[in-house]
């Protein structure tokens, strides 16, 4: 129960739960799993009342996922991006993907060298571009169905070459 919790949560914000849970006296606490959920339940409040970075519009930012709004937070909280730096159009091709292909970008959004980097949200675009547009894990696509060398040969159709004709 509470390790699905945690999987909601980016590496960072679970190491701060856990720093939390740490720094308590548990020697006083009956339910340390009551304890911890209580800690978990107060960070999602945290997070869920906390204003999204000013660049997009708060209805756009609140679509996406919990995980990837933890995640932006935190590269703003850390100063690796500005409160502006993700704006409305980012917003909007992350709300296209699952969660953790958001994260997914989001991270590598933090590996690269930001100090050169001068538009980080066309630069983060161009990391989601970069992903093909069919691809299963933008929401509500689905991938068109392959034929099979035998069902492509009953029909004499090589699968990379249009039929001979004469």
């Amino acid at each position: 129960e509470i390790a699905q919790e945690f999987s909601t949560f980016t590496e960072d914000v679970l190491i701060e739960i856990l720093q939390k849970y740490a720094e308590a006296d548990l020697s006083t606490i009956n339910s340390k799993k009551g304890f911890l959920k209580g800690i978990i339940k107060r960070y999602r409040q945290r997070v869920s009342t906390q204003a999204p970075p000013t660049g997009p519009n708060p209805n756009t930012y609140n679509t996406l996922p919990f995980a990837v709004r933890v995640k932006i937070e935190t590269l703003v909280a850390t100063g690796l991006i500005g409160p502006n730096d993700i704006d409305e159009k980012c917003c909007q091709e992350l709300a296209q993907y699952d969660e953790q292909t958001g994260v997914e970008f989001l991270n590598r959004l933090q590996n690269a060298d930001l100090s050169t980097i001068r538009n980080k949200a066309n630069y983060l675009l161009g990391i989601m571009k970069k992903k093909a547009p069919g691809d299963a894990s933008r929401i509500g696509a689905t991938r068109a169905p392959q034929a099979s060398a035998a069902a492509l040969a009953q029909y004499r159709v090589h699968p990379y070459y249009p039929p001979y004709q004469a």
